[in-house]
């Protein structure tokens, strides 16, 4: 999913990126990319899907706001985190952005991804490369 994604954030071509996301994560067939059962209980999926859309939209106000929502509602969101520091860094809040990232990195605790345990998600693994990249 992310590989996309990223490299068109890297080439600084945010809005197509950010199309690339909500693509992923809400597909055609009506299907959706990450665990919506668990964020629909929580109340953190529609304004989740809201952030995306809005971010694709180039509104990265409306973005900030709906992604900050979900993650009130679900704090270790790890798609939620990761879209609100791309949005953060598309507005050149990069010491913001990174910590959105960090949040995501945390999400496993003190413990890395276990490869033996499907090793990490597409999530972690974007905002890794995100971390690193934009030191």
């Amino acid at each position: 999913m992310a590989d996309t994604a990223d490299e068109l954030f890297d080439q600084g071509r945010y809005r197509d990126a950010f199309a690339a996301y909500r693509d992923q994560y809400f597909r055609p067939d009506g299907t959706r990319g990450f665990w919506a059962s668990t964020y629909d209980d929580l109340g953190a999926s529609a304004p989740f899907e809201d952030g995306v859309f809005a971010a694709a939209d180039g509104d990265y106000g409306s973005a900030q706001r709906d992604l900050r929502d979900a993650i009130k509602h679900a704090p270790e969101f790890q798609d939620a985190n990761l879209m609100l520091g791309d949005v953060l860094f598309a507005v050149s809040r990069t010491h913001d952005a990174r910590a959105s990232w960090f949040a995501v990195l945390g999400s496993y605790g003190a413990n890395l991804p276990d490869k033996e345990s499907f090793g990490p998600d597409s999530a972690w693994k974007s905002a890794l490369h995100m971390f690193e990249l934009h030191r």
